[in-house]
């Protein structure tokens, strides 16, 4: 039994054996042979396939960008590939000429000298071109003349210069902001037409200047005894007179003080008994004008006088009062809100600087309420028609400087 047992497990070992050898013959044949190739149509699609995935750039959108741009200055180029979902987003930045203009892989552009020049943006075989100026801006406009005081009729050929001189803008435009007191030609040239005062402004793209035109038919030659066009001349080259007389100039013009100021000169006016001294290095304000009259009325108790009106003054005033025809130690300046005079100075009345308006006193002794009251219930109507007068008279002429 157990002999038969043997045969059989022997023949199904050779069996097993059999398929197994069998097995590992058909596996090395397959591994042999290789994956057998695709077909055609699945080649085509798969190239299909491959081709579609590449999305092509058609436009670069720039902002941050400007024409021009000044030698020195720099601006931000920002960049945005257009479709969104190009496949190459990428974007290289090229300059057609370093020595005028540079840029960074960034986009950062910097005007290096004058001229022009092309910026290049590309993406994915895409390029975008962008021109590019890079100027010389002017800083100033020197003006022969900023102050020009003209008879009605006269002309005056206002000069101007660009500075630097290298500036790329040269071109200058010339205008008037009142054509019926005084016109101006595109060459500058300046036509009185009536009394008045008007304002040139001369401008290029980068800067303006203004120059002030004063027309007056007797300013000039009762300021300046050289006749002719020499007077216009001098007037405008800023020679003008260190002093003046009140019978001349009763008052001075807003447009004269603010020349005062920016100059740093200094005016004097001469009246009877008095003159005044504007410096223009301690001229605060001038916006309304200084009126030189001045009229004294003389009481028991002293001198009174109103300087300018009672409208604010300028800044400092000196006042140098003659000692002959007005005498005193105490100078006294009325205070509406208190309703009484306060005193200003107690010494040598001869050289005064005054920073008030309104209305004064000069006395030989200090004051008590009672002398002040008395004082302005006889001189101040005198003083208030002596003022009115005066103003009715200066705005009559229609002084100007």
């Amino acid at each position: 039994m157990k002999e038969k047992e043997r045969v059989h497990y022997k023949t199904v070992s050779r069996v097993l054996c059999g398929f197994l050898v069998t097995l590992l013959l058909c596996c090395k044949t397959v591994c042999a042979e290789g994956i057998p190739a695709p077909t055609e149509k699945a080649t085509e699609k798969a190239s299909d396939a491959t081709t579609t995935a590449v999305i092509s750039v058609t436009d670069i959108e720039v902002s941050g960008y400007q024409k021009d741009i000044k030698m020195g200055g720099s601006m931000m180029l920002n960049a945005t590939v257009v479709p969104s979902n190009a496949t190459n987003q990428q974007v290289t930045y090229q300059s057609s000429n370093a020595s005028v203009a540079t840029v960074s892989s960034s986009g950062e552009v910097k005007g290096i000298s004058a001229g022009t020049a092309e910026i290049r943006l590309t993406a994915g075989g895409f390029t975008k071109s962008l021109t590019l100026n890079v100027k010389v801006v002017a800083t100033s406009i020197d003006l022969q003349s900023s102050y020009i005081v003209l008879k009605p009729g006269n002309t005056f050929s206002l000069q101007a210069a660009v500075y630097p001189s290298n500036a790329t803008e040269q071109n200058l435009n010339y205008k008037s902001l009142d054509n019926a007191i005084a016109s101006v030609s595109g060459g500058g040239v300046v036509t009185a037409i009536k009394n008045g005062c008007t304002t040139i402004i001369v401008s290029s793209t980068d800067v303006s200047a203004a120059a002030t035109v004063v027309v007056n038919q007797n300013s000039i030659s009762e300021a300046v005894k050289t006749g002719g066009e020499e007077d216009v001349e001098i007037m405008s080259s800023r020679s003008y007179p260190d002093s003046v007389s009140v019978s001349a100039f009763p008052a001075i013009e807003p447009e004269m003080l603010r020349y005062l100021y920016k100059s740093g000169k200094s005016l004097s006016i001469v009246g009877d008994g008095y003159t005044l001294k504007i410096d223009g290095k301690q001229i605060k304000n001038y916006s309304n004008a200084l009126y030189t009259g001045i009229t004294f009325v003389q009481t028991d108790k002293g001198t009174g006088f109103t300087l300018n009106h009672g409208e604010n003054l300028c800044g400092i005033v000196s006042m140098t009062l003659d000692k002959k025809l007005i005498s005193g130690r105490y100078l006294y300046l009325y205070n509406d809100k208190k309703g009484r005079y306060q005193l200003i100075k107690a010494t040598d009345l001869h050289n005064l600087e005054l920073t008030s308006a309104g209305n004064y006193l000069v006395t030989s002794s200090k004051l008590d309420h009672t002398s002040v009251g008395k004082w302005l219930l006889i001189g101040g109507p005198v003083t208030i028609a002596t003022l009115v007068v005066t103003y009715i008279i200066v705005k009559r002429k229609y002084w100007f400087w």
